[in-house]
Formats: C-alpha cells, sequence, structure tokens
C-alpha cells in the first residue's frame, strides 16, 4: 500500500466488511427497542440474538424518531463493489470519518509541501535548462498532431506537466507565455460538460488510486474478480477504461505500460512506483487548482465523491 504510515487503509477495509444480520430497529429514550407495529414485532421474533433485554417493557416510555443497529457481528470479508448497503454503527462510521480525515490531510500536507518547493522566490530565480520538452507519448489538443505542429501553448503545458516540471510551467505563466488557469479550465471531448484536467484526475487517478491502495489492503492482488469496477470483467471496468483515451487523456501516458496484466498487481515493485507517481499528480493537481482557482474544500468532496460512487458509502450523514 502507498503511504500506509499516513493513510489508514485498514480502516477503510474495515468499513467494506458486511454483517448480513444486521438490522436497524426503532427505540426510545430508554435506549432500547420499542415494538412499535406487527412488523417490528416479526423482525424481533425472528432474530435469536435479540434478548429480552434488548427490548422496553415500560408503559409509558416515549417512542424516538432514531433507530439502533442490532447484529450478531458476523462480518465479511472485505467486499469491494457497489451494491451493498454498507454498515452503519458506531465504530464503522468513527474508522470512516477516521480514513476521510487522514486521507484529506495527507493531500494538504503534500500541497503544502508543493507551496514551499514553488515558493515565488524560486520560480523568480528558475531558469529553464532547456525548451519546454515536446512529450511524444500525448497528442495536441488543439492541432491534434503527435507531437503539436505550431507549439501551442497548451501543448507545452501538457507536456511539462506529464513530465513534472512544475517549476518550469509556474514560470512560463509569469512570463504569461501559457496560462495555468486557462490550461486547468479548459474542456475537450464532444460531451455537454466537456472533459479536461478534472476529468483526468478526479474520474480516474483519483479512483484509480484509492481502488488499488483497497485492492491491496484486502488481499486481492491475485483475484481480479474482487476487485469491484476494477475488475477487467465489470460491465464498466475502470481498469479497460483508463487504457485508452476518451475526449481527453485518461490516464499519465508514459505510466500506461505499468497496465500491462503481467505488471499490475504482479509486480509489486512496479505498482507501488505507479502508484507514488498517481498520488504526485493527483496532489500537483490540487495545489493548482488551489493556487489558481478553489480552495482546499474541494480535496475533501472529492474524496468523498470517489468513495460514495465506487465503495457504495451513499449515506452522506456517515461523514462530519
Amino acid at each position: 500500500m502507498h503511504l500506509q504510515h499516513l493513510i489508514p487503509w485498514s480502516d477503510l477495509v474495515y468499513c467494506l466488511r458486511v454483517d448480513p444480520t444486521e438490522i436497524s430497529l426503532p427505540i426510545g429514550v430508554c435506549g432500547r427497542i420499542h415494538i412499535i407495529n406487527k412488523a417490528t414485532q416479526i423482525k424481533v421474533s425472528m432474530r435469536n440474538f435479540i434478548t429480552d433485554e434488548d427490548v422496553c417493557t415500560i408503559k409509558d416510555c416515549r417512542t424516538t424518531d432514531e433507530l439502533k443497529v442490532f447484529s450478531k457481528n458476523k462480518l465479511s470479508a472485505p467486499l469491494i463493489t457497489t451494491k451493498l448497503q454498507r454498515r452503519q454503527t458506531k465504530e464503522a462510521k468513527n474508522k470512516l470519518n477516521y480514513f476521510i480525515d487522514k486521507f484529506y490531510k495527507t493531500i494538504l500536507e503534500f500541497i503544502d509541501g508543493e507551496d514551499r518547493k514553488h515558493s515565488d522566490d524560486v520560480i523568480k530565480k528558475f531558469k529553464p535548462a532547456a525548451p519546454a520538452a515536446i512529450d511524444q507519448n500525448i497528442c495536441c489538443t488543439e492541432c491534434y498532431s503527435q507531437p503539436c505542429r505550431f507549439n501551442c501553448k497548451l501543448f507545452i503545458f501538457w507536456s511539462l506537466l506529464f513530465n513534472n516540471q512544475i517549476d518550469h510551467i509556474l514560470w512560463l505563466d509569469k512570463k504569461k507565455e501559457i496560462r495555468v488557469a486557462e490550461a486547468i479550465g479548459q474542456n475537450y471531448g464532444g460531451q455537454a460538460v466537456g472533459n479536461g484536467y478534472n476529468f483526468l484526475i478526479l474520474y480516474h487517478l483519483l479512483p484509480f488510486y484509492v481502488l488499488s491502495n483497497v485492492i491491496i489492503a484486502c488481499g486481492y492482488e491475485s483475484d481480479p474478480e474482487k476487485w469491484g469496477s476494477f475488475s477487467p470483467t465489470h460491465y464498466y471496468s475502470l481498469i479497460n477504461n483508463i487504457k485508452e483515451d476518451c475526449d481527453f487523456k485518461t490516464f499519465i501516458p508514459s505510466l500506461r505500460p505499468l497496465l500491462d496484466e503481467k505488471i499490475f498487481m504482479r509486480d509489486m515493485t512496479k505498482t507501488k512506483e505507479l502508484l507514488r507517481e498517481v498520488f504526485r499528480h493527483i496532489y500537483v493537481y490540487f495545489y493548482l487548482k488551489k493556487k489558481f482557482q478553489t480552495s482546499d474544500e474541494d480535496v475533501l468532496s472529492e474524496i468523498k465523491r470517489v468513495l460514495r460512487y465506487y465503495l457504495d458509502f451513499k449515506d452522506l450523514q456517515w461523514w462530519k
């Protein structure tokens, strides 16, 4: 797993376990079950793990609007899927909130590191060792050539970005030779909402990073059928989708060789190298967004969106 000393992947794995005996029942101010109708009575009578002590017998005890979870605590192996109602116990909620908080703060730490690394003083003194690199792996989004025939400014931005030359990007922005804010907000493709940098990071790299680490944390590296929407046989396989571009980049072009089925999740040294590079692109994206467009809250909301969409944590009340 990547950054397991900072991001508690094991807590997220705990929240992926399902208890098939779990049931939520109405309670009173006493904190015990209130038999408010025949349906509740049947549910209670059919579950031997609910004892007489769990049921309220006080005649005038007031019923609340709250539900309490009862179960045998028979947890399944972790399930990476979007077809479940996740557990809502207090412990699971606390662990999920803790995971989100630590993941969020970890990205903020790396954003702060980028801030220090690329301070205004550093950029003023920056002198490129060579002209902006021309990336042979990408096609220009303006002239549709590979490489760009006309030295398009956006092509220069993507070439530098995909080669992690952030100082050079910021230096060119200060010289007004490229505009980072424009590049970040640029949309491509034929979809109504458009696709661009956010499409690459938020809809491909961030889910890829989270799901890859979850697979490793669950110990499912050698069992693709347990990878959920990451499985090559899933009806909408994210891992298959990112191997080809659509309306913009769906992955970092130079990293695609590491997605080969003989390497990804088989050669763990190269897989971890891949995750490090993907994570770098994620926090650089949020760094540039914060510097030129938006706030830290975007980081938190996008982490929640990925967990909600790809791992079935649909109940937003779970989160602070």
